[in-house]
């Protein structure tokens, strides 16, 4: 064999709960292209190749496939044959290298460390790769075309080579699908295009014995005689032989070759220790038989499927995104498989954090939380999240809202309950509103001083009737109107249904080109006290900041929510709350805490069980129509104390967000 300068890295699987695996809106493991191989072992652990020269692992079947490095064996060149999976340390891959002047060499890799290090595999000859097998004891076959079968007992760390029968008067060796249980039984099919042969062995390779097959024994007719009489896939189940054959299924006593075809399947799979066999029908679905070939349960409901394996007594078949497995009590589970390091084009979008540190993501309905080595694969939310938007509650119950449904996810529990918001809304202000009370708080870790204002009902006004001041302050609330209209309360109620669970957009901000502008020139003043970027110890690249101001106008809706969710973690801060009570006492309470904008995003809504997050800019621009000065004040004190416009400050966070973001 030719020294291979390609590594193949193969990163081990993090666990997850089997009950997360409900309904998921999928991500694949993120390969190339479309065909897949699949391999497993007796401890239920997992390889997934492609085609194309990638491979993932995983430690279980409940695990997700994570591929930390993109040092993968991928090229336009290479294509994977075979995965041997023999154990969580030990994995044997088989690939097949096409040259430019169309010759091939082929390439094998072992690894004893779970994927940290792999050393290329000699076997004595070189040829193509046909075909591999491989048992949980370390056992395995490969197949190399015009040479022989390379033999391992070792889990490939030594190999024997044994010779195979001769195809016809083509004077060649050329078999394409093999198959050995833990008898070392044996049997091969040549390549299609040769001759149409079957040899069989007992010994594990000393004798061969050459078979007819169902077409050497016209048990089937062929609409084209010349094209290829392809044979599918071989095995031996018990005292049988199966062979596929063009699609179509025959068994055979091995001591007397009679080919018996089983109508309507296409496929089979059994285990090297024949505890089951399986079939698959033609029209899509599996069949388990008995050891007559009789079916004794159907499973339909499989579909979309790329390959199966049997393995352990049990059937597993892999689709785009979900593991399907039929276990020995005939038990249907599925599995998603997932990458914990995506795509490029699949970037997760980011809602909120687990702890002070840790950012939670999702795509779709799969959850993501960032460590250092990036983003893993966390649960899958057991309902569709749709075009809905995510957030988290209290750091551990993840909250969608999609359409009027409002769904909550217990991550401890794994409960979900599901509130309807529009309709939550309207019960609420149908009722009529009797009291609405502005908030303001200041709090540190020694004392919390509140202040408060509050409205009454009368006619078609509410009037200030009582201001009330908990625990000293020097604060106060500032300068407020005497009355507010009924009618503007009424129609921002009726925003509500509509609005409650909007993200704002860059539009929504309103910021002109003036702002842009001097937003520029403060940064510019780099030595600046109030400098977001003076203070940053990474020696910020100031080209690339005063590039990013322009790129503030195009922030996507997601990003630039993820900005608004971000919490200044301190022991001091503020908060800001307005308290609609209606007449039947219940209270619609819209808050903001610790604010790290001017925008007081995000606004935390709750409401007889329903409890949302909100940056919708209408609820500003209520606040700014009916008490201009309740946002303001705070804004006006730290545009004064920044010595700087609160807009242009904005602005100049938003590119600091950007910067942090990009690195």
């Amino acid at each position: 064999m030719k020294t291979p300068v390609w590594l193949l890295i193969i990163a081990l699987i993090i666990p997850f709960n089997k009950s997360s695996a409900q309904t998921r809106d999928g991500f694949p493991i993120v390969f190339s292209d479309s065909n897949y191989r699949l391999a497993l072992n007796k401890n239920n652990q997992l390889a997934v190749a492609s085609e194309g020269g990638k491979v993932a692992a995983a430690k279980s079947i409940y695990g997700v496939c994570r591929k930390e490095l993109d040092k993968v064996v991928y090229s336009p060149n290479v294509k994977i044959k075979n995965t041997n999976y023999f154990n969580g340390d030990t994995v044997l891959v088989t690939e097949t290298l096409y040259r430019h002047n169309k010759t091939t060499v082929d390439l094998i890799y072992r690894t004893i460390d779970g994927g940290k290090n792999w050393e290329p595999v000699t076997l004595g000859f070189e040829g193509t790769v046909d075909d591999a097998v491989f048992l949980n004891n370390g056992v395995a076959w490969i197949c190399v075309a015009g040479e022989g079968i390379a033999y391992t007992k070792d889990y490939g760390a030594s190999w024997t080579n044994f010779a195979i029968p001769l195809i016809n008067t083509n004077k060649r060796n050329h078999y394409s699908t093999i198959y050995f249980n833990n008898k070392r039984t044996g049997i091969l099919s040549s390549q299609a295009g040769l001759e149409n042969q079957l040899a069989y062995t007992r010994d594990n390779c000393k004798h061969w014995t050459i078979i007819a097959t169902p077409y050497s024994q016209l048990k089937y007719k062929r609409a084209n005689d010349d094209s290829l009489k392809e044979i599918n896939r071989v095995a031996i189940y018990r005292n049988y032989i199966l062979v596929s054959q063009e699609n179509q299924v025959f068994y055979s006593r091995a001591d007397k070759i009679q080919w018996v075809p089983l109508s309507n399947y296409k496929d089979f799979y059994t285990d090297a220790e024949n505890n089951v066999l399986f079939l698959e029908r033609k029209k899509g679905g599996f069949v388990k038989c008995d050891s007559r070939f009789n079916p004794v349960m159907a499973f339909n409901n499989i579909t979309n499927y790329s390959c199966a394996v049997s393995e352990n007594g049990s059937l597993y078949v892999l689709g785009k995104n979900t593991l399907w497995q039929i276990n020995r009590h005939n038990r249907l589970a599925q599995f998603p498989l997932y990458t914990n390091i995506n795509a490029k084009a699949d970037i997760p979008v980011k809602f909120g954090h687990i702890g002070l540190s840790k950012p939670i993501a999702h795509i779709g309905n799969n959850i993501y939380q960032r460590n250092d080595s990036g983003w893993e694969y966390l649960l899958t939310l057991p309902f569709a999240t749709g075009d809905g938007n995510l957030s988290l509650k209290e750091w551990e119950t993840i909250v969608c809202t999609r359409g009027d449904s409002v769904f909550y996810y217990n991550m401890s529990t794994g409960k979900v309950t599901k509130v309807n918001g529009r309709e939550t809304i309207n019960n609420f202000a149908t009722a009529g509103i009797k009291h609405i009370i502005f908030t303001h708080t200041h709090f540190n870790c020694a004392r919390s001083t509140e202040n408060k204002q509050v409205y009454t009902r009368h006619g078609n006004e509410f009037i200030t009737t009582q201001k009330s001041r908990v625990i000293d302050t020097v604060n106060d609330l500032p300068q407020f109107p005497h009355a507010i209209g009924a009618r503007s309360v009424e129609e921002f109620l009726k925003k509500m249904p509509a609005i409650y669970a909007k993200q704002a957009s860059i539009n929504d901000m309103a910021f002109n080109q003036a702002d842009y502008d001097s937003c520029k020139i403060f940064i510019l003043k780099y030595q600046e006290k109030y400098n977001l970027f003076a203070s940053m110890s990474d020696n910020p690249d100031l080209k690339k900041i005063i590039t990013l101001v322009d790129s503030v106008k195009t922030i996507n809706r997601e990003l630039l929510n993820w900005y608004f969710l971000l919490k200044s973690w301190s022991t001091a801060g503020n908060s800001t709350k307005i308290t609609f009570v209606n007449n039947n006492n219940e209270e619609l309470e819209i808050k903001n805490e610790q604010y790290f904008n001017s925008f007081y995003f995000p606004w935390y809504i709750k409401l007889n069980g329903l409890y949302i997050v909100s940056t919708a800019i209408e609820i500003n621009q209520f606040l700014q129509a009916v008490h201009p000065n309740f946002l303001d004040e705070m804004n006006k004190l730290m545009s004064e104390r920044r010595q700087v416009d609160v807009r242009v400050f904005e602005i100049q966070r938003l590119v600091r967000f950007l910067y942090m973001e990009s690195k």
